[in-house]
Formats: structure tokens, sequence, C-alpha cells
């Protein structure tokens, strides 16, 4: 956490603090929701993930989409 508090700090754009802050609260509410700290980071491992790997944001992007019909 320290890194990221470092990262934050040098950032002069604040884009690092209005992620911290919206993945903060993001999970929050999730956890309100009683969503698992294991199911947060799976969608947040995801996330990260697709932006070294395109087919990861396909795969979520239509993971999402098939929920539509329920």
């Amino acid at each position: 956490m320290d890194d990221f508090f470092e990262k934050m700090t040098n950032d002069e754009s604040g884009k690092l603090k209005d992620i911290a802050r919206q993945l903060f609260f993001l999970a929050q509410e999730a956890a309100k929701l009683e969503v698992g700290i294991n199911e947060v980071a799976s969608v947040c491992t995801m996330g990260w993930s697709s932006a070294e790997s395109p087919e990861m944001e396909h795969v979520f992007t239509y993971m999402l989409d098939s929920l539509k019909n329920r």
C-alpha cells in the first residue's frame, strides 16, 4: 500500500487518486451486497489483465452481456 500511495503522491495528474477513491467506494458497495473479497479481486484482476490482453476484456464483456437475458 505504501508503494501505491507513493505513486499517487508523485502523480501530478491526480488520476491515481481518483482511481483509488473509485475502487475503494465501489469495493465498499460490493461488500454491502455480500460480494466476497475474492470476487472483487477477481474482477479487478481481470480488468488489470485486460490492459495487456484485450481478449480478457472480450471475455468479461461476453460474461456481462450473457446476463441481460436473465
